[in-house]
């Protein structure tokens, strides 16, 4: 039976979530792990057993079939065209790129080279996601109103102190919006459809001591006539479950964290749950390590789904459009598939 060779770069906080789903996949080979900073690389090589590698050059020539790319933002494009001109498959921690510019540059690439390039917004494989889509498509309580999310979290200053890159705007690209609420965007815009134009603000009031926004705002007006609306921040006291109201036509439903509600007018009715992760991330979200077994799945039997970069474009379009106008109150619109012809 066909093993996938598997590739890590990057080994932060987030690898901690990464390496254990890919080594209780059945026939997987880890070939390699690497970090610029070689004391993580050996760390998490004694804490997994598993190889590490001194440099970049000797992982891409260990021939991995995908890599998994887990360094900061900024890093993202000069590594993942590096592994896309070579032919091997990439899974990107989000943001694709800081860019959406230059995430098209990188999906491009990914045809040219016949490689699957795909991207952690790993909630687009909950059940309650799939539930939610089903009910929106399937018109049984009517069209598409409006859709709210709340990103409520906290990350306070030790959080940005154990990485020099984080809270910059040159190496992370921005705060809240590119960083945290990036999921809960990419999920209103999935469910909402084609985007006619949209408006986005964003300030630090909290955290003087870093350059990027601790909160953000984003309102979308789709072509079917829903609107949609984001409300996000890391300066809350806890990390409160991620919320999103839904109004169709003839019913309400209510995503709050790994649980999907139907909103009645006495009570919630829990319709769909996910499995939950444990531990200080509970919030986070659920389905990291379906994402990567599907990705799997699909690279040895070319079976299941795959989260594909160029379907994630569009919330990247809306962050970046946001952080360039810088807080201009006039209308956005998408153009990224113009962009690609």
């Amino acid at each position: 039976m066909k093993t996938l060779r598997v590739g890590v770069i990057g080994v932060g906080e987030i690898s901690k979530i990464h390496i254990p789903h890919i080594l209780n996949y059945m026939n997987v080979e880890l070939v390699g792990i690497y970090d610029i900073q070689i004391e993580k690389a050996i760390k998490a090589s004694q804490s997994f057993h598993i190889p590490y590698v001194s440099s970049y050059e000797e992982l891409i020539s260990l021939r991995p079939d995908v890599c998994h790319v887990l360094t900061p933002h900024d890093t993202h494009y000069e590594i993942i065209k590096d592994l896309l001109e070579h032919n091997i498959h990439v899974l990107a921690e989000k943001p694709l790129a800081i860019d959406y510019l230059k995430a098209i540059e990188l999906v491009s690439l990914a045809e040219e080279h016949d490689v699957i390039l795909s991207v952690c917004l790993q909630n687009r494989s909950n059940k309650t996601t799939r539930k939610l889509m089903s009910i929106i498509d399937n018109k049984t309580f009517g069209k598409l109103l409006s859709l709210r999310g709340l990103v409520y979290w906290k990350r306070d200053i030790a959080y940005y102190q154990k990485d020099e890159w984080r809270g910059t705007w040159r190496h992370e690209g921005g705060g809240v919006l590119i960083n945290q609420a990036i999921h809960t965007l990419d999920l209103i815009t999935l469910l909402g459809g084609e985007v006619e134009s949209f408006y986005g603000s964003y300030f630090n009031y909290f955290l003087p001591e870093i350059e990027v926004e601790d909160q953000a705002n984003v309102s979308i007006q789709f072509k079917n006539q829903a609107r949609g609306f984001l409300s996000a921040t890391t300066s809350n006291v806890i990390d409160s479950p991620v919320e999103i109201d839904i109004v169709l036509e003839k019913g309400r439903f209510k995503l709050i964290g790994d649980r999907l509600y139907q909103n009645t007018e006495d009570n919630l009715i829990l319709i769909e749950k996910d499995a939950s992760l444990h531990g200080e991330k509970f919030y986070f979200g659920v389905s990291h390590e379906k994402l990567i077994h599907d990705l799997y799945d699909f690279l040895l039997y070319r079976y299941g789904e795959v989260i594909n970069a160029k379907d994630t474009l569009t919330c990247l379009e809306i962050i970046t459009k946001i952080y360039q106008q810088k807080n201009v109150n006039k209308p956005m619109v998408i153009d990224h598939h113009l962009k690609r012809k």
